[in-house]
């Protein structure tokens, strides 16, 4: 398998997941045992991402144009999400409320004296693609293209009822962040900028982000899915890079590294399956 071209035809939503993040603005998760690889809004049917348009500045005189000018927006990218599928769990996670247990039914509350207090998350989405390659050997191959929000707010809507079926709407407001979801920094050498609201990926195999918290202890993390292979597998240590073989050795099931991570490293492995 080679590197991808950067260049596809990209159609539909094929899966949306939110991540609680922790205090380090990565995955939360709980332990060394269990991957943590967030919440699926399933029944996901729309993501509508919107970065605002520049500035456009005219400057004239003498009864016409002289120049004109770009400034950067003023306003923030935002996201409007639609699922089909109601979800408590979810729901309560973006709202920072809970699901009550009331003997055999459960309850959530809506607009809320928690409103305006709603914990940060952050989100990923992807759709499938076809590389857009011309005469390559990979033209028209299967491609997925991945929009990774590492930190926001998502607040969802509840559905009223009607005749149609129900959706569920939420709207993101990406925050600006210096680093990726899995912790590592943007940088001039390999970004170009040091600032973003949101990534966008192409990727041979469909994403997949699962997270642990060190102990101390454990060097075997299990993935939560089968890797395509080890060469798409990508491991980070508190937002460090680590090194396969210097670091850790692989298979397409489990990361081994040669020395446990640190009691409460944030433990994020990026793969693609």
């Amino acid at each position: 398998m080679t590197t991808v071209t950067g260049k596809q035809f990209s159609v539909g939503l094929r899966y949306l997941t939110v991540f609680a993040l922790n205090a380090n603005n990565r995955p939360a998760a709980v332990s060394a045992s269990s991957p943590y690889a967030g919440i699926q809004a399933a029944g996901a049917k729309t993501f509508n991402l919107t970065p605002p348009d520049p500035r456009q500045i005219a400057h004239s005189g003498d009864d016409r144009l002289l120049a004109r000018d770009v400034l950067p927006p003023l306003e923030g990218a935002t996201a409007e999400v639609m699922i089909a599928k109601n979800n408590y769990e979810l729901f309560a996670q973006l709202t920072g409320t809970l699901v009550q247990t009331i003997d055999e039914a459960q309850a959530l509350l809506w607009s809320t004296d928690q409103q305006g207090f709603e914990p940060v998350v952050g989100m990923m989405a992807y759709q499938q693609s076809l590389d857009a390659s011309v005469g390559g050997v990979d033209g028209g191959a299967r491609r997925w293209r991945v929009i990774w929000i590492p930190k926001g707010k998502a607040i969802p809507k509840p559905s009223g009822m009607s005749e149609a079926a129900a959706e569920f709407p939420f709207s993101v407001t990406p925050y600006i962040v210096t680093a990726h979801l899995w912790g590592q920094a943007f940088s001039l050498v390999n970004n170009g900028a040091t600032e973003a609201q949101f990534a966008e990926m192409m990727m041979t195999g469909k994403p997949w982000l699962d997270s642990w918290l060190g102990d101390n202890t454990t060097t075997v993390f299990t993935l939560s899915k089968t890797a395509l292979s080890t060469a798409k597998i990508s491991v980070f240590v508190d937002g460090v890079k680590k090194v396969i073989t210097t670091d850790y050795t692989a298979t397409t099931t489990a990361v081994t590294f040669l020395a446990a991570p640190a009691l409460n490293a944030d433990v994020n492995i990026l793969y693609e399956w």
